[in-house]
Formats: C-alpha cells, sequence, structure tokens
C-alpha cells in the first residue's frame, strides 16, 4: 500500500494492538441492551472478528479478534 515510501519504515507496527478490550466492569447491570442474552450473542455486528480488520492490522489485533461470534442462546422463562 505504502511501498513507495520505503521498505520496513514500521517495523514495530504490530507490536501493541489497535483495538482495546473492554470489561463487563464498566458496563451498567440492568439496560435495555442486556435484558437478554441474544442481545450480544449470535449479534454479528457487536464483536471484532477477522473480517472487520484489514490485512496490515491483523496481526497487532490478534489477541484482541472474537474467534467466533457466541451462538445466539435459548430464551429462558422468567
Amino acid at each position: 500500500l505504502f511501498d513507495f515510501y520505503g521498505d520496513n519504515l514500521l517495523p514495530e507496527f504490530d507490536n501493541l494492538p489497535t483495538w482495546k478490550y473492554t470489561t463487563p466492569h464498566n458496563m451498567q447491570r440492568i439496560t435495555p441492551q442486556n435484558a437478554s442474552c441474544n442481545s450480544c450473542h449470535g449479534q454479528t455486528d457487536l464483536f471484532l472478528t477477522e473480517n472487520d480488520v484489514v490485512a496490515e492490522e491483523l496481526d497487532a489485533n490478534r489477541d484482541v479478534i472474537v474467534p467466533r461470534v457466541p451462538p445466539t442462546r435459548p430464551e429462558q422463562r422468567q
């Protein structure tokens, strides 16, 4: 892509991810979005997958890419 600038200009580019994890500890416990497991499970738009990352950034983000989106879960009666 940028070959015309020179070779190996960013030799340590993939040492750190360009995406960051978030943890459940910084989220509200009860919201409309988390009323059901399937608000997240099975929702491919919510998870970072290889298809979302450009080829040049795959190695840097390998540790934060979700290998498989969690499948939908059977709804439980309350």
